[in-house]
């Protein structure tokens, strides 16, 4: 294959302990570039046929994109995917730094690993194929243990991929942690992991794919690293908790329980993590951005943690109406640490605080307490999730699961299909209200972040018709809408960072230099379609329903404050125009078009 694939991945069965690598046509990836929408294509008959999370043929993957090995700004990043414990259905989540090379240095676009072990197992993965090792001494380790026990045991320059205890515990917002800092955080891929024994999967690899056109390529990518480069400040300067200023003035950042719109934005602002810390830049590897960020605190028992970046700030701040920058940080390296999703962590715990403060359940209905403003509670509670003890059991299921054991209201569980809606407010965006019910692994501000589109943030924006409206109202932009997702859907299969943003005819081009097919930029934004069409599809077998792309409640009544105060969402118009747009049959949900 002429091109930056090496067109074939490695399947693994844990259960029998064997490997083998199978071919990818050319043509599949012509169809889906690579990332998430590859391994939904290699996967959805077995998914479908699991049905369960928890089966041992639930397919987890791990994925590169046809720009991983090229040196591209922006492209370090790997995808997972697999049934989500959270949602049941479609599952992804990305995560950043040198992973990916790895794994395609192994001669490989992806892996996929089904099967379940006996006893806890983790994987080397490098050139020469796959090794099992024995795990017993290294479970029940927390991810950074882990990482040291394995690049001891392997290679010190291995990349690591790793579970905590929260995975281990099948906590279902358990993340998957990597060496270096970085974290597949959303749908339960450290759960799924945790289920199959599989603590951690470690990649080392220097067989590298090559491009197709090396010059049209690289001319291209120099151009795109400097335009980057010049636009990246303040992401360079404050990291992305830099937005939390500018979102609370548009009522964009969601605090007490998504009830609330106004904070003391100040104690908790990127200005002063840097006043108070000692704060460094971190960026995945060849990236112009440099958008993480590693805080030292040294207030009371020095510590260091990745972060923490704005959902996590906000997910463990303003929504438990917290605003303390060390607790903050503690619970940021916490989480890490114990291996879970920030966002579906601060919305579980939030919404036991708001339950309890609206008296719409008791300390012995949730069996333990905790209360919004409580740094030690909060810490404390952290850990007894992980560990699934001292009535962490519970808010480890999820708000979902939460609210049908607790007997509570469904609207007041902030979810869609299952997953936590993140920390863009979606009163303060309709568009992005509209995001969240629709996105095929539920609440997710990646699929797409259109509050971009109404901030101005894009650039070229007249080439896509993407040009800045009223965010309050899309009712006559919902083609905008689904023209974003598309387009969004292509970063999650190039695998790319959506801070880069660049304009599809630079995406076009760049494609073209690495695969050497000719194609338009329509036909580039058609394959983002495709790939939300066949992970609709893939769901609609699994049971999700039209009735399913819906809000809930509690994010669509008028806020009383902030810059989002009084909007009420009203969302059935707007999605029986999305079903139009998109071509989707409105009893089933099944996309019409073919993918």
């Amino acid at each position: 294959m002429n091109s930056s694939f090496h067109g074939k991945v490695l399947e693994i069965d844990l259960a029998r302990r064997k490997y083998h690598t199978v071919e990818v046509a050319e043509e599949s990836y012509r169809k889906y570039l690579g990332g998430s929408a590859l391994a939904c294509l290699l996967t959805m008959d077995r998914l479908a046929e699991a049905g369960d999370p928890y089966s041992p043929q639930n397919a987890l993957t791990f994925m590169a994109g046809p720009f991983t090995a090229s040196g591209l700004t922006s492209t370090g990043r790997h995808t997972m995917t697999a049934l989500s414990p959270l949602t049941g259905c479609w599952g992804e989540a990305t995560g950043g730094g040198l992973l990916a090379r790895n794994l395609q240095g192994c001669g490989v676009d992806g892996v996929i690993i089904t099967g379940k072990s006996e006893s806890p197992v983790y994987l080397f993965i490098n050139e020469e194929g796959v090794e099992f090792r024995e795990a017993p001494h290294i479970w029940g380790k927390t991810t950074f243990e882990t990482f040291d026990a394995v690049r001891e045991e392997t290679q010190k320059n291995a990349q690591v991929a790793a579970i905590g205890p929260a995975g281990e515990n099948l906590v279902r917002y358990a993340c998957v942690v990597r060496s270096g800092g970085g974290v597949a955080g959303r749908c339960g891929m450290g759960a799924v992991m945790g289920d199959k024994n599989l603590k951690a999967v470690a990649f080392r690899g220097r067989s590298y794919p090559g491009l197709a056109n090396p010059d049209v390529y690289k001319f291209v990518a120099d151009q795109v690293y400097n335009e980057v480069d010049l636009k990246a400040d303040m992401l360079r300067e404050y990291g992305t908790l830099g937005y939390i200023d500018v979102g609370m003035y548009f009522g964009d950042v969601p605090a007490r329980y998504f009830t609330g719109g106004v904070f003391p934005v100040e104690k908790i602002s990127a200005a002063a993590l840097r006043q108070k810390y000692l704060v460094e830049a971190r960026s995945c590897c060849y990236c112009a951005i440099s958008c993480k960020r590693k805080t030292s605190v040294k207030d009371n028992g020095e510590f260091t943690t990745n972060g923490p970046e704005y959902e996590s700030a906000v997910s463990l701040g303003p929504l438990m109406e917290i605003y303390d920058l060390e607790t903050i940080c503690r619970a940021n390296l916490l989480s890490d640490t114990y291996g879970m999703d920030t966002i579906s962590l601060g919305v579980s715990l939030s919404f036991a605080a708001y339950l309890l403060q609206q008296g719409l359940v008791s300390e012995k209905d949730l069996g333990f307490s905790v209360s919004f403003g409580d740094e030690e509670g909060m810490l404390e509670m952290i850990r007894r999730i992980a560990y699934r003890e001292g009535g962490g059991e519970l808010p480890a299921e999820g708000v979902r699961i939460m609210a049908e054991k607790l007997g509570a209201e469904p609207g007041l569980a902030a979810h869609v299909k299952g997953l936590e809606v993140p920390m863009h407010e979606p009163r303060a965006f309709e568009g992005q209200a509209l995001c969240y019910a629709t996105g095929p692994r539920g609440a997710c501000h990646q699929k797409a972040d259109f509050y971009m589109v109404d901030l101005g943030q894009l650039e070229n924006p007249e080439e896509m018709d993407l040009l800045p409206g009223d965010r309050f109202n899309v009712k006559d932009r919902v083609k905008q809408v689904v023209t974003m997702q598309d387009y969004r859907e292509l970063f999650n299969n190039l695998v790319m960072c959506n801070y880069a943003s660049l304009p599809l005819s630079i995406l076009t081009s760049l494609i073209t230099g690495a695969t050497g097919w000719e194609l338009t930029p329509e036909e580039v934004l058609d394959m983002g379609r495709k790939s939300i069409d066949i992970k609709k599809d893939l769901n609609c077998r699994l049971g999700v329903k039209p009735e399913d792309d819906r809000l809930p409640s509690i994010v669509c009544r008028p806020l009383p404050d902030g810059g989002a105060a009084g909007k009420e969402l009203d969302m059935e118009p707007l999605l029986q125009e999305y079903y139009r747009e998109r071509q989707w049959d409105p009893e089933t949900g099944r996309p019409q078009r073919p993918y």
